[in-house]
């Protein structure tokens, strides 16, 4: 049995073959979306899932064990998750989009992963412990960068942070290259 569970969606400008959804599944989770074509999606406890935009998608929790993940989108054509993604028990995961055409993502524990104003980005936080933040730069390259515990960095339109060692940062700026910012060792 779930408790107090909210889901509002609006898509009230949707045409006859589009639909915007929302749904909550859980204790304590909630659902928001806005815009065509749009999908709020929350599974698990203490989730929330907001989307304000058209053809975009928020996801916290794909799982009843995921518990604590926050997806807010703020953008068209973008997909943001927070959770245990392929593996149940995503914890205290957030995830955020502020622009279009993006996909950002945190996966496993304790990790945010953050787009702000870029267009055409990949954003990967993935692990125990991680950030990968993304501030105003625009996708360069189909190519897909690894920002690891190795140290190996591939300046592309990527910021990939994998687990390995916990508690590591990449970002980038506009202009800059993507680099590895600090490690846990």
């Amino acid at each position: 049995m779930w408790l107090f569970d909210g889901a509002m969606a609006n898509g009230v400008t949707n045409g006859a073959t589009e639909s915007t959804t929302a749904d909550a599944i859980g204790t304590f989770s909630v659902a928001h979306a806005v815009g065509h074509n749009t999908t709020a999606f929350a599974e698990g406890n203490l989730n929330l899932a907001a989307v304000q935009g058209n053809g975009s998608t928020a996801e916290a929790g794909t799982s009843p064990a995921d518990i604590g993940n926050v997806a807010l989108n703020l953008g068209n054509r973008s997909s943001v998750e927070a959770g245990g993604g392929p593996t149940p028990g995503g914890f205290g995961n957030l995830a955020v989009n502020v622009c279009n055409t993006n996909q950002v993502l945190a996966i496993g524990g304790l990790n945010s992963a953050f787009n702000i104003g870029g267009t055409g980005n990949g954003v990967v936080a993935e692990g125990v412990l991680n950030n990968a933040t993304q501030v105003g730069g625009n996708a360069r390259s189909p190519k897909r960068p690894r920002v690891s515990n190795s140290g190996k960095v591939r300046p592309v339109d990527v910021v990939s942070v994998t687990c390995g060692d916990p508690v590591v940062w990449a970002g980038a700026l506009p202009g800059s290259k993507w680099r590895r910012l600090r490690s846990g060792h």
